[in-house]
């Protein structure tokens, strides 16, 4: 990778090209000169902290303020600009996640007070958001949004209900993969710092409810038990409860989850449709200027929000749109571009936590991506426009779901007007009436319903017959974006420089060579996953854990890992035993990818080859050795784990599974093959790793998978110093821990070691490096 970026760097001829395409970028905002680059300036200040690998602590941010304001005053308003964007949301971090020191001193159960900002069911378990005021008997001042799991389901709270609580709390945790799901930044996105479970509820007090609880209430008896009455809900109240995971997917394979998503153009729909019944007075003869009529339609927006319970996205459309509104009114004509800029700036002032939200930079791209292509393309029709959304949004697709959909355009130029000019106002107007004429807006949102339902229907149909997602591995990924960098350069003016040297960053990229085989232990929390590549093809051994709310580590980190590396067919998947953090997901990989056969000591299918010590055979450079067990088994014990070695003559791989304290008295007295790498067994449990194993094996490297403060309390501090000076590296701390191994030996990578602050460290924790914990190689 770093050869790479050295290569694009040497690529000299576009450099200068590169700042010309910046500032014709910049200066485009505003016709005022240097004006126009102050708001990008900012804004780049600000982002910048999402990148940094340690957050900078108050002082530093309280210097860059008072630093911007020094420049400010010497008439230096670009760097001043800068540096007040970066010291901004240096502050603004370091505040939010001060009150997590008081989660560090020892104790993990607490007393609450709060209120509930958003209940949730999912399955047999359900989820509360709640906004703290106090935290054992301390006034939280800024009011910290944590998440709190309990079981059964919160039928009984409401947004708005105070409560308290005794509560176990930790700071939110993250899974540490390059790919995949990503809870932390999720949460963090939300304004979400930490995560616990509700023990003991000590007092609730209901809120009356409000004219948004009314309403859905009403639109719940309204719609009845019409097939799709989740969707309807969720198109006009963001309530999502109701929609079923099946049909989230076929929305997100066919490209249309943003028109059940309330957002800009839902929330432009509304001001649109409010514009027009402000109209209505000046048709009948009433004196008032037309642009008046636009504080119709922001009532209208407002209102709309209002009933999405001004959910992250329509605060951004808001704001955008009063911002339009506002200049309108007072004859001032905001330029696109600095619209644009003044709505992401002020968005990162108002809401640092939006740095962290996927939704955000979708919404900011998408707007900006149109004003884009009005500049190449001034008379732009539909179809161009979908078209170069579809394309141009590629490079976020990518990084935040890992491919996309060619299903997209198609569909949307045909949905997108049946929302725009049908659904969405239907289902708003007849949510509107519901107060007044029941009756008719009842029957306007059934309609609505039944037309999803057909619309559901043929959506249906065509994800049977059509599989609309396609997977980009990193390779892939990246190529496209370079590629899609150097198309839309050469179309810019001054441009052609900047899109030769991305073209040949692509070629340059595409040439970089690869290690002959590479181990990567993905971080699935308490539990084990390895992936062994091998050119195009891998082994797995071991699927992660999987939770009865749905929620699998499959999805979550196995399958995105696999399809990053650009594996799609499994030489062997290997399950070492049926305990459920090493099983659970094994029909999800098996249906997901093909697979050329299953190994385990417990028989899943009658295809099942049984795990015996003694099994052998070649994989390409590879040769695999069964260890353990000696006999056939049913599985269900951690001796009877598959033990797994891999090598290719000079360096070797043991995968142990759930072994035991005899199962490795045994091993080491059949004569024990010695391994360079090792995967600690039983993830670091004490009464594993004995010394006689540790002597036998020898290992220059120990692995231990296990996760970010489990509550076992893998690894064992026994174990760790049982292990003595060799290197020893943590998943739940380190992250996915990626081996490259070749002819001259390995190389070690963890994911957190090169990922921003957030991921690297626990949230509060005075920025204590973890990942390895002994003497790195």
């Amino acid at each position: 990778m770093r050869r790479f970026f050295c290569s694009l760097i040497l690529a000299g001829s576009g450099i200068q090209r590169l700042r010309n395409f910046l500032g014709i970028a910049c200066t485009s905002v505003s016709k005022a000169g240097t004006r126009g680059t102050v708001l990008p300036l900012f804004a780049l200040g600000a982002v910048s902290c999402g990148w940094w690998p340690q957050l900078p602590a108050p002082v530093w941010g309280l210097t860059s303020l008072l630093l911007g304001i020094v420049c400010l005053a010497k008439g230096d308003r670009l760097m001043a600009a800068a540096l007040m964007g970066l010291g901004w949301m240096v502050l603004f971090f370091n505040l939010q996640l001060a009150w997590l020191g008081l989660l560090y001193q020892g104790e993990t159960q607490h007393t609450i007070s709060g209120t509930v900002l958003e209940s949730r069911a999912d399955g047999p378990t359900g989820q509360l958001i709640v906004e703290l005021s106090r935290l054992d008997a301390k006034r939280l001042w800024l009011a910290p949004k944590v998440r709190l799991g309990l079981y059964p389901p919160p039928a009984s709270f409401s947004p708005g209900d105070r409560l308290s609580a005794r509560v176990r709390l930790v700071p939110m945790q993250g899974l540490g993969n390059p790919v995949g799901f990503d809870g932390l930044r999720q949460a963090l996105g939300q304004g979400i710092t930490a995560r616990g479970s509700l023990k003991q509820l000590l007092s609730h007090t209901p809120a009356p409810p409000d004219l948004r609880q009314r309403l859905l209430a009403r639109a719940r008896v309204a719609l009845g038990e019409v097939p799709t009455a989740g969707l309807v809900l969720a198109l006009v109240f963001g309530e999502r409860d109701g929609v079923e995971q099946t049909q989230w997917q076929q929305l997100r394979q066919v490209g249309l989850i943003h028109l059940m998503a309330i957002s800009g153009l839902h929330i432009g729909l509304a001001c649109g449709l409010g514009y027009l019944l402000a109209r209505l007075p000046l048709w009948l003869g009433a004196g008032y200027s037309p642009r008046w009529a636009w504080l119709g339609g922001a009532l209208l927006a407002l209102g709309y929000a209002y009933l999405a319970h001004f959910s992250l996205p329509t605060q951004r459309a808001l704001l955008m749109l009063c911002l339009w509104i506002g200049g309108h009114l007072l004859r001032r004509r905001w330029g696109r571009w600095q619209l644009w800029w003044l709505t992401l700036v002020g968005l990162l002032c108002l809401d640092g936590w939006a740095l962290f939200s996927a939704g955000f930079w979708l919404s900011i791209a998408a707007v900006g991506l149109i004003f884009v292509l009005l500049f190449l393309w001034p008379r732009a029709g539909l179809f161009r426009l979908q078209l170069g959304l579809g394309v141009g949004l590629l490079p976020w697709q990518w990084a935040y779901f890992g491919g996309l959909s060619w299903l997209a355009l198609p569909v949307n130029l045909l949905a997108v007007p049946l929302f725009c000019l049908c659904l969405i106002p239907l289902a708003l107007v007849s949510t509107l009436l519901l107060p007044l004429f029941p009756d008719v807006a009842a029957l306007g949102l059934q309609s609505v319903a039944w037309l999803l339902w057909a619309l559901m229907g043929r959506l249906t149909w065509l994800t049977d017959q059509l599989n609309g997602w396609v997977w980009l591995s990193q390779l892939q990924g990246v190529i496209a974006c370079l590629l899609l960098a150097a198309w839309l350069a050469w179309r810019w003016p001054q441009g052609r420089g900047l899109a030769l040297s991305c073209a040949l960053a692509a070629g340059l990229y595409w040439g970089q060579p690869r290690a002959p085989w590479q181990v990567t232990v993905v971080d699935v929390g308490q539990g084990l996953s390895v992936l062994v590549r091998q050119g195009d093809e891998g082994l797995l051994y071991d699927t992660g854990d999987a939770f009865p709310g749905g929620f699998n580590l499959a999805d979550a980190a196995v399958l995105p890992m696999l399809r990053w590396q650009g594996i799609r067919r499994l030489h062997a998947l290997v399950v070492s035993h049926a305990d459920r953090d090493h099983s659970a997901n094994w029909r999800r990989i098996w249906t997901a990818l093909p697979v050329a056969r299953l190994i385990s000591s417990h028989r899943w299918t009658s295809d099942t080859q049984v795990c015996l010590r003694g099994q052998h055979w070649r994989w390409g450079a590879l040769t695999l050795e069964v260890l353990s067990p000696w006999q056939a088994t049913d599985g269900q014990r951690n001796e009877d784990s598959c033990v797994l070695r891999i090598s290719d003559g000079r360096q070797a791989v043991l995968l142990t599974g759930d072994l035991t304290a005899s199962l490795e008295r045994r091993l080491v007295a059949a004569g024990q093959p010695k391994a360079d790498i090792l995967l600690s067994p039983h993830h670091g449990s004490r009464y594993s790793s004995t010394p006689a194993w540790i002597a036998a094996v020898d290992p220059a490297l120990v692995v231990h998978s296990a996760g970010l403060g489990n509550r076992w309390g893998f690894p064992h501090p026994e174990v760790l110093a049982r292990y003595g000076q060799r290197a020893q590296w943590v998943t739940g701390q380190a992250g996915a821990i990626t081996l490259a191994i070749g002819a001259a030996g390995w190389q070690l990578e963890g994911y957190r070691a090169s990922a921003p602050w957030y991921l690297r460290f626990p949230l509060g924790s005075q920025w204590l490096p973890l990942g390895c914990v002994a003497p790195c190689r």
